[in-house]
């Protein structure tokens, strides 16, 4: 059997490659992690950059807290952040 899906939306910002997304428990964002120090926070809907965070070292990993609130992130530099993300 052959899926039909078509792609929704394209998200570009990143500089380098993109190790970790995301979307946050509601569905209507994603968070994405790059080797470029940056999280980066997009709205589905809209397609567009809400928030850009930028940290000191490569992001391996991005996660949203159940309530969709808060995101973190863990970076080469041997460190997580905690991002407040209340929308």
């Amino acid at each position: 059997m052959h899926g039909g899906g078509k792609c929704y939306a394209t998200l570009k910002g990143h500089k380098h490659p993109i190790y970790s997304i995301a979307f946050s428990p509601c569905g209507q964002y994603l968070a994405s992690g790059s080797i470029d120090n940056s999280v980066m926070v997009w709205s589905v809907k809209d397609k567009t950059l809400l928030r850009r965070h930028r940290g000191e070292g490569e992001i391996f990993e991005v996660t949203w807290n159940a309530a969709g609130s808060k995101l973190a992130a863990c970076f080469s530099s041997h460190s997580v952040t905690v991002m407040d993300l209340r929308m």
